[in-house]
C-alpha cells in the first residue's frame, strides 16, 4: 500500500476546513458572504475532484494489476 502524495493530504484539508468553517458560522448564527462561500465552494469542488481523480486512477493501477499479463496458475 502506497502512501497518499502530500497534494492528497492537502486537498483533504481544504475540504474539511471548508465544512468546519461552514458548520462553525452556522453554529454562530452568522452569515456568510454568498461570493466568499460561491469562491470557497470553487475550492472545494477543485480539491474534491484531484481527490475524485486520484482515485480512479488508483483503481485503474489496482485492476490492471489484478488482471496481470495472462500469465496465472489456471491456465496451466
Amino acid at each position: 500500500m502506497r502512501t497518499p502524495p502530500l497534494r492528497s493530504a492537502v486537498a483533504g484539508m481544504i475540504i474539511v476546513s471548508f465544512y468546519s468553517t461552514w458548520i462553525a458560522m452556522e453554529w454562530s448564527g452568522r452569515e456568510p458572504d454568498s461570493l466568499i462561500l460561491l469562491g470557497a465552494v470553487a475550492i472545494v469542488f477543485g480539491a474534491s475532484y484531484y481527490l475524485w481523480d486520484d482515485a480512479m486512477g488508483e483503481g485503474i493501477e489496482a485492476t490492471q494489476e489484478l488482471q496481470g499479463d495472462g500469465s496465472d496458475d489456471s491456465e496451466n
